[in-house]
């Protein structure tokens, strides 16, 4: 009975698997199990808290005016960016 090389690798293999597996489940016998605790990790409040109602503020503009064109640190700055834009803009 003649056996070709790959038969013998294949068979080498497996005996390698079994090996393992078996070290596997040695090794899975000597640990020890670890004991869950069930408990909430987050508790409720005794006392829920009443939601705020969602009350609808309009938007104040005017508060942007001081801004003025690129948000300058000051006014008299804001000012000549202004002017500087709107100048640009009718010399086109």
């Amino acid at each position: 009975m003649t056996l070709d090389l790959t038969s013998i690798v294949l068979f080498l293999q497996s005996i390698a698997i079994h090996k393992e597996k078996v070290s596997r489940r040695e090794i899975g016998v000597l640990t020890a199990s670890k004991t869950q605790i069930r408990q909430y990790k987050i508790l409720a409040p005794a006392t829920p808290e009443k939601p705020v109602k969602y009350v609808r503020k309009p938007i104040d503009y005017t508060l942007l005016d001081e801004l003025g064109c690129g948000g300058a640190r000051n006014k008299s700055m804001a000012m000549s960016k202004c002017s500087d834009v709107l100048t640009f803009n009718i010399a086109r």
